[in-house]
Order: C-alpha cells, then structure tokens, then sequence
C-alpha cells in the first residue's frame, strides 16, 4: 500500500515490511530527509526501529527503567540511550509517541478504549493543570 524511496543511499538494506505481519508500524523523515520506520510484529511484544542512518538493521527499542529513558539494542548488546545515540528532538519525540502507541500492545495486552493509557508524567501532568488543560484533582478536606 506504501512505498518510499529510500533515501540514505546504498548504506545497508532498507526493509521490506508486510503490514499484514504488524500490529503496529509508522514511519518518520525529518528535516534532514534521514528516515525511521517503528515497527511491532503481531505476536510479540518488540519494539523495532529501522534507521536509515543506521543502516536500517532493526534495533530493538527498551524503556531503561520506569520512567526512564528509551535504549536501543542490537544482537543483545546496548546501542545507547536515544539522547545519546546522536538522535535530535523530533526523532525523539517521534520512538516516544509510538512507544505510548504500542504500550499495550507491548505489554501483551488487546486494546482496551474503555479506559485510556496515562500518557503523561507526572511533572506533565502538573504543567497542564497549570494551564487548566486538565481540572485539578479535588483535593481532601483538611482536619
């Protein structure tokens, strides 16, 4: 259904992705025209990413800890840590975005619209109470 050019030259392979074998997959280009596509199998709970800059050998995409930052791996060993890894702002935002996508699918869980994943941190969370994008929550009475 889709085709895109690959635009990193002969570095590496780009893949070849049957979206009938997916659960989940999107695709980025930043300004720079350097691609990404996310993508979960259905069936598993892996998170892959394919980076052009990286010859668009699959990397496997962690959360470190809770609430921690996202890491990559590769054949078992660590890439690095998505600020670290060279990757710029919109590139982040883009694996953080589809990581909350997929979080129940990751997590081996069917898609449940009764009842939407929290999305926000807490620090979040409270700039847009601030703001009054979300009402306060009722507070106790005190003693």
């Amino acid at each position: 259904m889709l085709t895109i050019a690959n635009a990193h030259g002969p570095d590496g392979k780009p893949p070849v992705i049957d979206s009938k074998k997916m659960a989940y997959v999107s695709y980025f280009e930043n300004f720079y025209g350097e691609q990404m596509i996310f993508a979960v199998k259905k069936g598993t709970t892996k998170a892959l990413l394919y980076h052009g800059d990286c010859g668009w050998d699959p990397m496997e995409v962690k959360q470190a800890h809770k609430n921690g930052a996202w890491v990559l791996f590769r054949g078992g060993g660590v890439v690095g840590h998505l600020g670290h890894f060279g990757m710029n702002g919109p590139e982040q935002l883009f694996i953080t975005a589809c990581m909350h996508a997929t979080e129940f699918i990751r997590n081996g869980r069917d898609r449940d619209h009764s009842t939407p994943p929290v999305l926000v941190s807490a620090i979040q969370a409270e700039v847009l109470k601030t703001f009054g994008v979300v009402e306060p929550e009722e507070q106790a009475p005190s003693p």
